[in-house]
């Protein structure tokens, strides 16, 4: 065997790996039973899965075309983006709170919210990783 072909069977495997791993990732995020979204700094919504688009009656095209801020409550509004802010500032690890989300049909939605930051590596914030559990029928009992 050469060299060349060590390698060659080398970035075969690699790019074989890597593919199963993005398999595994996005049928983890699309099959989940809780919402999951990738959040922009700015509260962007930058992928969003299935089950968030159930809980908020959003399409994943419409969600994109907004941000967190746009379908939290207002009253729910300033804890999330304290906290957002001072996760994004490397002050705390993630954080955990309920809100509200203002639904497509114009109703509200209680949520369990846990929100993560992905760091690029100089340690800067890139994206959030939110979480969102439904907890409306607890809130409302």
């Amino acid at each position: 065997m050469s060299v060349g072909a060590g390698v060659g069977e080398g970035r075969t495997h690699d790019e074989e790996a890597l593919g199963r791993s993005e398999a595994r990732f996005r049928a983890t995020f699309e099959q989940a039973g809780v919402g999951m979204a990738h959040v922009g700094l700015d509260g962007r919504f930058l992928l969003v899965n299935a089950r968030l688009c159930d809980l908020t009656g959003f399409t994943a095209s419409e969600l994109t075309a907004r941000s967190f801020q746009d379908i939290t409550h207002r009253d729910d509004l300033h804890a999330d983006v304290e906290q957002a802010t001072r996760l994004a500032a490397g002050e705390i690890a993630s954080y955990a709170l309920e809100k509200r989300f203002l639904r497509r049909d114009g109703t509200t939605l209680w949520v369990r919210l846990t929100r993560s930051c992905v760091r690029r590596p100089d340690g800067s914030p890139d994206f959030f990783v939110s979480v969102h559990e439904d907890i409306d029928r607890q809130k409302r009992a």
